[in-house]
């Protein structure tokens, strides 16, 4: 992939999570008593065994990390 920022190209890799899916919240809202992420849109792939994770794309260049929310391994 090509960095949209600098475009050079990206590495392709996972963010991983612990226990639970990723989530998205816009930063219009707040968590629900500082923790919970009421109403925020699930990202990525999570199974009953294994880690979730996204994968997204780190451009060493500019430090920037992009996921690509089409572009999700089952």
């Amino acid at each position: 992939m090509i960095c949209p920022y600098c475009s050079s190209i990206m590495e392709k890799g996972h963010l991983y999570g612990d226990r639970y899916r990723l989530k998205w919240l816009s930063s219009s809202k707040k968590p629900l008593l500082g923790i919970f992420i009421a109403g925020g849109e699930n990202i990525g792939k999570s199974g009953f065994f294994g880690r979730p994770k996204v994968t997204a794309y780190k451009c060493s260049v500019c430090s920037k990390l992009t996921i690509d929310l089409l572009d999700q391994e089952d």
